[in-house]
């Protein structure tokens, strides 16, 4: 619009915000997501998983990536916490101070049943109250 000034980007940045309906699984940094497969012992590559972070005409389907989380990564509660808290980490530092995650228990469960409902959701509840208390975001 003429004769409106630009607004700087530390502006924007200084913005409150909210996050609504982030899912979960996709908020995994690619480090966290090499690591926690490579303690899994789960069937992919180090370049298969850099695949995902690709965007361009043909990037990999972020479904792709969801099941594959879910069927061979994300079992164990201290990975789900894990993934939480680094989440929310990043939402901080980009002054969200309060998010909604969503995350599919169902698929998750399913391929994970030992784990059970109980332990995901409490792994998940503890890292959403230790990112607010240490980085003053709320989630739910």
């Amino acid at each position: 619009m003429a004769g409106v000034p630009a607004l700087p980007d530390t502006f924007f940045a200084a913005i409150p915000k909210v996050d609504i309906h982030c899912h979960l699984y996709g908020t995994i940094r690619e480090r966290t997501f090499q690591e926690l497969a490579a303690a899994t012992g789960a069937p992919i590559t180090p370049e298969e998983i850099a695949a995902f972070y690709i965007r361009g005409e043909k990037p990999k389907g972020v479904l792709h990536a969801f099941r594959f989380l879910e069927q061979h990564v994300l079992g164990r509660p201290e990975f789900l916490h894990r993934l939480t808290y680094e989440c929310l980490e990043d939402m901080a530092r980009e002054n969200v101070r309060h998010a909604e995650l969503f995350w599919n228990s169902t698929g998750t469960l399913h391929h994970h049943p030992a784990m059970g409902f109980a332990a995901a959701q409490a792994a998940i509840t503890a890292a959403m109250a230790e990112a607010e208390t240490n980085l003053g975001i709320l989630a739910r």
